[in-house]
Order: structure tokens, then C-alpha cells, then sequence
């Protein structure tokens, strides 16, 4: 795990390496181990790399790197688990090795097998540069489900810059103010979604892909393509899967073994995070299976009643299994010091609560380790989200009302809601949600904004943000439980759930690693049937439950699962209260500081729902993420 940059700019020759140096140093976190810089032979093009030592302590693995051959310069963020397998065969080719590196593999790969080839061998979590001297080829690419991230801001004939976050383009002013269209969706979802970034002009490279930039004819930047390698659409549809129940889990334990076999290897401590759930203890499992020298996992809890506490049940899967359990429980003046640091660690507003306690638990299993694995990717993968359930079963009812020509009934069924909500309020909300669905059944994107309670906050900006146009990227795919999970894979696993552990651990310099997000097993996943995943009472991860069974006692099965989740009403009414004050009094200059004040009464008060307080921490991030940042940078 580390941290890339990178410039390419003719205009900037003389100040290149200062800048790339610049942008360099913002990564510190994600690299704390070692530094490199390398510029091309005219002085247009810098590399730099921040690395967090992993695999091959010695020189031998710094970055960045040049081939043997001279011809090829890599800067990589990440890890290719494969990489033994893989030097084995291009050793048998021919080619020559000095140091023992993941990174000298994945640049000798693609080297001797051209970069798709390369791609599609590689099994692992990266973003990495790569240069070819020769063709004067640069190649930006991002892993496959965008564990590792990648930004670029890419000016046409002129410059073009990159960096693993956004912090390195605020280091050498090239910031050019707040994305109004992503800070709508940002109150909608919680995060940015998508292709662009917070920042004007700064874009994501999207998972599975690779762009591809070559030089004019006065050497400036020019994008050639933009290709994408790898995605959903491509696999699973149509195959002939196994359909019974034991060969599934045969199939599937095999997978999970050798998944997990190839990201325990590494040259420094490795562990576990370890919630209590499924997929945690699966991994777990998995890894005791694998003969590991000494499992380590780690969990947090909370003592306060009512907040979400599976540090016991953590700890008795840990016994049965043998581990080396570390368990801590914060007090109020750690979660209101993580608070306080998040707008430092987090490069984009970001308002899934969940990453306090993954700060935390960070924080704890850095103390042992520099690598942790996670159980992150099993509900995207085997439909574990209870959406997964309930939204089907809702289109069958209610979802022929969104399709074309069924629209007179729902103006009529509204009013009979309305004319419900005094004489039977249980009627009148079943038929709210029942017209609610049908405008929501029109496309995939509406139908899952419904299902994941995506709330419009546009009526908390400024007024003369609210009129202007949201985002404009409307699918005219049907509504399905496939288009849902997909639209979770490819929007929601990235953009929160991935960003969130990647600047959690980066932050402590731990490297995190997702067992249940190697491709193979996904797309296994992926071409089985939908009932092969969910149970007959509509609980999702199946298979995953299946072999789990199989290494854990029923009674630790049998305890429902209470999630990693955060009490954001509880901790704006008391840890983070002066915190919550702060930000309601701060002024960004695109939220509605009266309809800010109004949420935070309503919230202090307790009388506001849960989507009010979600809404509400969503402007208290998103405050604290700008004033951070307010008088250094053009925001």
C-alpha cells in the first residue's frame, strides 16, 4: 500500500520536480516508509512514489521503478497477490529478476505481455502509472472494483497531473472550487459518487479501467483512450453455473481459501478485523484453515446502551478459533477525536458514519500489524443487503405502476393515502409507499435511489444552487434485483465502502486487504441465481452461511448480526455535541445556514426522524471537511 503522483507538463520543466515533490509529500500517510521521484529525459514528465513497505523490505522494491530492459517506469499503489505464480512463469520466459517485489512483476508483465494480457492475469487491488519510454506512452490504471483509488485533472494539449488523493492537487494550487453537481449528490448518498470528484475539473479514473495519454507534437498531454478492462456485463450472464446447493459451497470454499492464501502473504505482521458478522468470521476461518503462524484479529465495541456492540461475539468466534484477539472499547473523548481528524484524513466530504469506528479499529490493529484483512465485498457479492430482499418482492406488488400507461392510477392513489393518514395511519402508509415505488419504478436509477432511502437535500443549499441542474446521467434500464446488486458493485462498493477503509487504514500507514473481492470469486458470485443466494425467509449471503457452518458453532451463527454501524443521533446529542455546534455556526458559502439551524434544533431536541439526522451529519462533514481547507486552497 502506498501513494503515487505525477505531472506531466513541457511548461513546467523547471519547477517540476519541486511540485511532483509537493504532491508527494501530502501522501506521507500512505507511504511512511520510503520516497522516490523519477523524470523523464526532457523534463516534461515527473513520477513520484510514496511507499509503505510490504513485500521485498529491501532497495530492490523502491519506487519508481524501471525495467530491466530500461524501457517501461512504473509508480503502483497496491498489491498483486499472484505475483510468485506469475514471476514462475515469466522466469520460464526469459526474463530476469532482481528483487523479489510484486511491483517488479506487474512491471516485467506488462512489459513482456502488453498491459491487457497483463491485466487479466493480475489478481489484486491497484492504481498504478506506467510510462513507455519507447512509444511515449502513458498508461493510468485502476484495479478492478476500485479498492485503490486514482485522481486526474487532465488539461487538453496542456498538462496533465494524477495523484492517489486529492490532497497532493491542493498542494500545488490546482483547485479550482467546489463541484456544485457532486455536493448535490454528496446530500443525496452520503459521498460523491461517480466519475468526478468534489473538485472542479478532477476527475476519478473508474474501476476496471485504464486511459491511455500520448505526446503531440510539441510533447503536450493528449488522451488517447480511455478503455475499460474488466466489468459485470461481461461475465456470469448467460454461463452454466453449478445450481446445487453442495457443489456451490465446494466450489465456493476453494475459492475463499485460496483467496485468502494469497493475501495473507507478506514480508511484516498481517491480521484481522474481525466485527462479529458473516464475513469477518468467514475470513477468519479461512485463514486458520490456511495454517496462518499466529491469527491476530481485532474488534471495538461501545459500552454506551443502545449503541451497536458485537465485541463479545467477536471474541467468542476468535477463541473457537484459536486467534490472538485484541479487543478495545473507545470512550467518548476517542470518538470525539477522530471527529476532529477527519477532515484531515478524508480528501472529499464523506458522511457514512461507520468510519469513526473504522478509524478506531485501525488505530488498534496498527499497534500489532502494517496488514489487516476485511470482510468487505460479501454483500455486494452474495446479495446480503436486505434491500436485496425487499425491493423484488416490492416491484412484484407495486412496480406495474411506474410502467408506461399505468400512470393515471397513481395521482388517485395518492389522495387516498392522504385521506388515509387521520382514519387508518397503517393504511395510509402502505399506500404512500406504494406510489412512492411506482414513480420510483420508472428506471433503475430512481428505483435505486428509493431502495437505499436516498433523500434529495437540495432544499439545504444556498437558493441560487438549489435551480441548477442536478446529475444528468439518467438510466433508461429497467428497475431488477441484477440491476441493483450491480449498481451497488459499481457505485456503492467503491465510492463508500472502499474509500472509507482505504482512508481509514491509510491514515494509521496499515495496508487493508479484501479477501472477498478477489475477481474470481465475485464473478462467481455474480453467475449464481438470485435463489442460491437468499433463503427462503429473505436472508441474504447463502453460500457464504453455508460454509461458514462449517467452522463455526450454530449458537454463534444463531446470534443476529447488529452491524458496524454508528448512533449519529446519539453522538450529535451528546459526545459531539460542541463538535455538531461548531459546524451549524460555520458558514461554507453553499449550504442555507437557516435551514442548517433548523435541522440542528430539531436533531438536539430529539424530535427529528432518522433521515433529518443523517441529513444533518451530512452538512456537519461537509462544514467541517471546508473550513478545513477554507483561505489554503480556492474552494
Amino acid at each position: 500500500m502506498c501513494g503515487l503522483a505525477g505531472i506531466w507538463h513541457i511548461r513546467a520543466y523547471k519547477h517540476l520536480c519541486s511540485q511532483v515533490q509537493s504532491m508527494n509529500g501530502t501522501l506521507r500517510r500512505r507511504g511512511p516508509d520510503d520516497d522516490g521521484i523519477w523524470t523523464s529525459s526532457d523534463h516534461c514528465l515527473a513520477l513520484a512514489h510514496r511507499r509503505l513497505s510490504i513485500v521485498d523490505l529491501t532497495n530492490a522494491g523502491a519506487q519508481p521503478m524501471v525495467s530491466s530492459s530500461g524501457r517501461t517506469v512504473i509508480v503502483l499503489n497496491g498489491e498483486v497477490y499472484n505475483h510468485i505464480e506469475l514471476r514462475a512463469e515469466l522466469k520460464s520466459a526469459g526474463v530476469l529478476f532482481r528483487g523479489h517485489s510484486d511491483t517488479e512483476v506487474v512491471l516485467e508483465a506488462i512489459e513482456h505481455w502488453g498491459l491487457e494480457r497483463a491485466l487479466s492475469r493480475f489478481v489484486g487491488m491497484f492504481a498504478l502509472a506506467i510510462w513507455c519510454v519507447c512509444t511515449r506512452r502513458l498508461f493510468l490504471v485502476r484495479d478492478r472494483f476500485g479498492v485503490k483509488p486514482l485522481y486526474y485533472k487532465y488539461l487538453p494539449s496542456e498538462k496533465l497531473l494524477f495523484a492517489s488523493q486529492l490532497q497532493a492537487f491542493e498542494a500545488i494550487g490546482e483547485v479550482r472550487g467546489v463541484e456544485n453537481e457532486c455536493l448535490r449528490a454528496y446530500l443525496k448518498y452520503g459521498y460523491v459518487p461517480g466519475e468526478k470528484s468534489i473538485y472542479k475539473g478532477i476527475y476519478r479514473l473508474m474501476p476496471g479501467t485504464y486511459a491511455c495519454f500520448r505526446p503531440d507534437g510539441g510533447g503536450r498531454p493528449v488522451l488517447e483512450t480511455v478503455q475499460r478492462y474488466w466489468g459485470l456485463p461481461d461475465i456470469g450472464e448467460n454461463a452454466q453455473v453449478d445450481n446445487d446447493p453442495g457443489a456451490i459451497s465446494e466450489r465456493l470454499e476453494l475459492l475463499l481459501e485460496e483467496s485468502v492464501r494469497l493475501r495473507l502473504i507478506a514480508d511484516v505482521p498481517v491480521g484481522l478485523f474481525l466485527s462479529g458478522g458473516v464475513d469477518s468470521a468467514l475470513v477468519a476461518a479461512m485463514a486458520q484453515k490456511a495454517n496462518v503462524r499466529e491469527l491476530r484479529t481485532f474488534t471495538i465495541g461501545f459500552s454506551e446502551p443502545g449503541w451497536p456492540d458485537e465485541s463479545e461475539r467477536a471474541a467468542r468466534i476468535a477463541r473457537h478459533l484459536g486467534a490472538t484477539h485484541t479487543s478495545w472499547t473507545p470512550n467518548t473523548e476517542d470518538i470525539r477525536q477522530t471527529a476532529n481528524t477527519l477532515p484531515q484524513i478524508l480528501d472529499e466530504p464523506f458522511a457514512d458514519p461507520s468510519i469513526i469506528p473504522t478509524c478506531l479499529v485501525s488505530q488498534l490493529a496498527r499497534r500489532d500489524v502494517t496488514v489487516a484483512l476485511s470482510g468487505d465485498g460479501g454483500d455486494e457479492g452474495f446479495l446480503g443487503y436486505g434491500r436485496y430482499s425487499f425491493a423484488p418482492a416490492a416491484l412484484r406488488r407495486y412496480g406495474w405502476l411506474g410502467k408506461p400507461g399505468a400512470s393515471w392510477a397513481i395521482r388517485p392513489m395518492e389522495c387516498m393515502a392522504d385521506g388515509l393518514d387521520h382514519l387508518s395511519p397503517r393504511m395510509a402508509r402502505r399506500f404512500h409507499a406504494a406510489t412512492s415505488l411506482a414513480r420510483a419504478s420508472a428506471n433503475v436509477d430512481s428505483f435505486y435511489n428509493w431502495s437505499v432511502a436516498a433523500r434529495d437535500g437540495t432544499y439545504c443549499l444556498r437558493p441560487e444552487l438549489r435551480c441548477q441542474a442536478g446529475l444528468s446521467s439518467i438510466s433508461s434500464d429497467a428497475p431488477s434485483l441484477r440491476e441493483l446488486n450491480r449498481r451497488d458493485i459499481n457505485q456503492y462498493l467503491p465510492d463508500d465502502i472502499l474509500y472509507k477503509v482505504d482512508r481509514a487504514s491509510m491514515a494509521v500507514s496499515l495496508e487493508a486487504r479484501e479477501p472477498l473481492l478477489d475477481h474470481r470469486l465475485v464473478e462467481y458470485g455474480w453467475s449464481l441465481p438470485a435463489h442460491r443466494k437468499i433463503d427462503k425467509n429473505g436472508v441474504g449471503k447463502l453460500p457464504l452461511r453455508t460454509v461458514l457452518a462449517k467452522h463455526l458453532p450454530s449458537d454463534v451463527l444463531a446470534e443476529p448480526k447488529r452491524g458496524f454501524g454508528a448512533p449519529v443521533s446519539d453522538w450529535i446529542r451528546g459526545p459531539l455535541r460542541e463538535w455538531a455546534r461548531l459546524y451549524c455556526d460555520y458558514s461554507d458559502g453553499y449550504t442555507d445556514d437557516r435551514s442548517v439551524r433548523r435541522l440542528y434544533e430539531a436533531c438536539t431536541s430529539g424530535s427529528a426522524p432518522t433521515q433529518v439526522s443523517s441529513l444533518l451529519w451530512r452538512i456537519l462533514v461537509f462544514r467541517a471537511w471546508h473550513a478545513e481547507r477554507a483561505g489554503k486552497v480556492a474552494i
